[in-house]
């Protein structure tokens, strides 16, 4: 079975998804629509499908089987509901919107229609996550501490803070996220902020920031994240158990006991298992291979506005 798809947005993270479907025979590119009709065309030159700068006639011309939904976080208006009401499956990318409100409304009319949903927090396909998620079963973590130290992305939108959210929003996020999923819910959090060290017009988000976590088992975090870098640095999650210490990246995954240190490294992109799940849900109806589904990436998006809140407000808030 051949599944048809079509992009709604062709930026930087729409070409990476694209060129992955690419290499999977019984994907077919029908449709590519971008607001700047010269890079839905230049997609569309590439891999196939036609160019639209209308999402609605793309849909219904079109009549894909699955839409990847690529837009910037403050982008989101109405498109879910347009998929969903054609019934559709819908891949979002991360964050799934930047109002909760608005988030939840996604939710509702997802279930009602019984659609197949992904979203792209794709560090949760790196395979020291599933080793970690089992070692994690037998000796749960005590202490969880992520970073993700780096620079700003090159979209102008990404540094204006009503638009992309911000860094914990739409880049650490993906911590967030994992921590969710390895350690379980947050109980409460509390957030601090640091800004104006880097001058730009274009820029008013938080130069770095701090998060201190309570999660529903008694185990602590601290998550910390800066853009100031003008070069990649490093991202990654420390979980600390009795006796066991892991350390996750987004390519490996390295464990440490009293005795042995093992390492772990990626036998195949993670990119490619998410769309993989992604594209096989679609085929078969049969959901279970991906790992996070609308309301997944919903609870991320509400733990990362939540740690917004609390920079803002200077409150610990109480998930």
């Amino acid at each position: 079975m051949s599944v048809k798809v079509a992009f709604i947005g062709t930026g930087i993270i729409a070409q990476s998804h694209l060129e992955t479907l690419s290499r999977d025979p019984d994907v077919k590119v029908v449709g590519l629509c971008d607001i700047v009709k010269a890079k839905a065309e230049a997609a569309a030159r590439q891999f196939g499908g036609r160019a639209y700068v209308d999402y609605r006639k793309m849909l219904d011309n079109a009549e894909p089987d699955a839409v990847y939904l690529c837009v910037p976080p403050y982008a989101h208006e109405g498109q879910e509901f347009d998929i969903v009401e054609r019934k559709m499956a819908m891949f979002v990318e991360k964050p799934v919107a930047l109002d909760i409100g608005y988030g939840e409304r996604v939710a509702a009319a997802v279930e009602a229609a019984g659609i197949v949903t992904s979203v792209g927090y794709v560090w949760r396909y790196s395979e020291g996550v599933a080793l970690a998620k089992g070692l994690l079963r037998k000796k749960p973590a005590v202490l969880a501490r992520g970073h993700w130290l780096g620079k700003a992305r090159i979209p102008t939108w990404w540094g204006v803070k009503e638009k992309s959210g911000g860094q914990i929003v739409e880049q650490a996020t993906h911590l967030f996220d994992l921590t969710r999923l390895l350690v379980g819910e947050m109980r409460r959090l509390y957030a601090r902020s640091a800004a104006g060290f880097v001058k730009s017009a274009d820029r008013d988000i938080e130069d770095a920031s701090v998060v201190s976590i309570e999660f529903e088992s008694g185990a602590v975090g601290e998550m910390t994240q800066t853009c100031v870098l003008n070069f990649e640095g490093s991202s990654g999650l420390e979980l600390v158990s009795p006796g066991q210490y892991i350390h996750l990246s987004f390519d490996q995954m390295r464990i440490r006991t009293a005795n042995k240190e093992e390492i772990y490294t990626n036998a195949r992109p993670p990119l490619e298992l998410e769309n993989e799940a992604f594209i096989n849900a679609v085929k078969t109806g049969d959901a279970s291979g991906i790992r996070s589904n609308y309301m997944e990436g919903l609870q991320t998006l509400a733990t990362t506005l939540a740690a917004n809140y609390s920079m803002e407000s200077g409150d610990v808030v109480r998930m």
